[in-house]
């Protein structure tokens, strides 16, 4: 089960605080730490799409 609540949609933190913590950290890493996105890094070893391509979830778990 996966569950997705971004800062957004919690009425403990208010807008106010979130648009300080945008101005502060700027918009890739907000998205990335408040509204519960992954954002392509340019920093990056490897590109999202060849990782996520690199994913197979119908294969078993290796037990070493």
């Amino acid at each position: 089960m996966r569950v997705r609540v971004p800062a957004t949609k919690c009425p403990r933190i208010s807008r106010t605080f979130l648009k300080e913590e945008r101005l502060a950290m700027g918009d890739a890493w907000f998205r990335q730490e408040y509204l519960c996105q992954f954002v392509e890094s340019n920093g990056g070893v490897f590109d999202r799409d060849l990782v996520e391509a690199a994913l197979d979830e119908e294969l078993e778990a290796l037990d070493v």
